[in-house]
């Protein structure tokens, strides 16, 4: 901005020591690492937007205003936008050559340039604005050029960006619109939706359902598809995935429903862990006899008439609540009969020792 070329080039020099520095030093620190998994901060540096050139001009514009006040001894504002704009992506790209993905390495680099360009922009306006005396005379067509150089630059390192954006947005909006569409269609329907997918195949939009229950018939696709003209997404492919009838849409199916236990593990562990446990003690009898023994010398103390006691699970149909009920029942032979608060005591120490929705019991005499 002050025509000072000799300052250009000994800046881009450092520039250019430090930025190596900065990706060695990273490259080193996630070869050693044993942390292979990019997480979110990471992640965010491999997509550039446009808004992150938006990000670069106001932190170049702040930088400069810090730099160029009365009080110029602070070097914090600078600083916070070269931690903040510049450090992370150079990280990104130590950690893409770490791991050989060139993706990251291209995506994180260009962000990088991204913000080097404008910060530097940013910076060349506020100068000329506050009119900055010049070192030396330019020649106009030397002027003309550097203008030039510089909107080609800018040009280069824009166009891109608007292109990830409207690939971004389009795709988030495409996703929002298929959410509700999946939500709203398939709600209170006689079948289950294990997985719904929306993509871009050969740049065209595509949605994905994986539905296990009742099957979907042409009827019922074509009702569909026409209702998905509600949802602005009409121009999409509808794919549905269901049933079993062959060994790829079984496979994919089976896929579908373990991504699904994987993105819910913690809350369908806690059930297979239940469900395991009664189903252990089914399979393996000496387990269940042993469960069995070791509850009927605890309800000896409780019924001391108890001559003897048996356990099995069992499951059926109950019409009121219209479901299966799994449970057990335990039967009891004694040598009398009890008064009912005695029953009533044995059984509800059952059903806190026993997992299912229900128990049943049964005694004689």
């Amino acid at each position: 901005a002050i025509h000072d070329f000799g300052l250009v080039y000994r800046a881009l020099k450092n520039f250019a020591l430090a930025v190596g520095l900065s990706i060695l030093t990273s490259t080193v620190y996630f070869f050693i690492s044993p942390l292979k998994v990019p997480g979110s901060e990471l992640l965010a540096r491999t997509t550039p937007t446009i808004y992150d050139v938006l990000i670069a001009i106001f932190g170049g514009i702040a930088g400069i205003v810090a730099g160029s006040g009365k009080l110029r001894q602070s070097n914090v504002v600078p600083g916070v936008a070269i931690a903040t704009a510049l450090m992370p992506p150079l990280c990104t790209v130590g950690f893409g050559i770490a791991n050989l993905n060139g993706s990251y390495i291209l995506g994180a680099f260009y962000l990088f340039f991204i913000n080097t360009v404008f910060i530097s922009l940013a910076t060349y306006f506020i100068v000329r604005i506050l009119r900055y005396p010049s070192l030396q005379e330019v020649q106009s067509v030397r002027a003309i050029r550097i203008k030039r150089l510089i909107s080609g630059i800018v040009l280069v390192t824009l166009i891109p960006s608007i292109f990830l954006t409207y690939g971004i947005v389009r795709r988030y909006i495409f996703e929002e619109k298929t959410k509700q569409f999946v939500q709203n269609e398939f709600k209170g329907t006689k079948r289950l939706v294990i997985k719904s997918l929306a993509e871009f195949r050969d740049n065209k939009p595509v949605v994905t359902v994986t539905v296990i229950g009742a099957e979907i018939d042409s009827a019922e696709y074509t009702d569909l598809r026409n209702r998905m003209k509600i949802y602005g997404i009409s121009n999409a492919v509808l794919e549905i995935q269901q049933g079993y009838g062959d060994v790829t849409r079984r496979g994919s199916i089976i896929g579908s429903i373990n991504a699904s236990i994987e993105n819910n593990s913690q809350a369908i562990g806690q059930i297979f862990s239940q469900l395991d446990e009664i189903k252990n003690a089914a399979d393996n009898p000496a387990g269940f006899d042993s469960m069995r023994i070791r509850l009927g010398r605890e309800m000896t103390a409780l019924m001391p008439d108890m001559e003897s006691f048996n356990l099995m699970p069992v499951e059926f149909y109950e019409v009121s609540k219209d479901k299966i009920i799994k449970g057990w029942k335990a039967e009891l032979n004694l040598k009398k009969r009890q008064p009912a608060d005695e029953y009533k005591k044995v059984y509800n120490w059952l059903r806190q020792r026993l997992e299912g929705d229900t128990v049943i019991m049964t005694y004689t005499p």
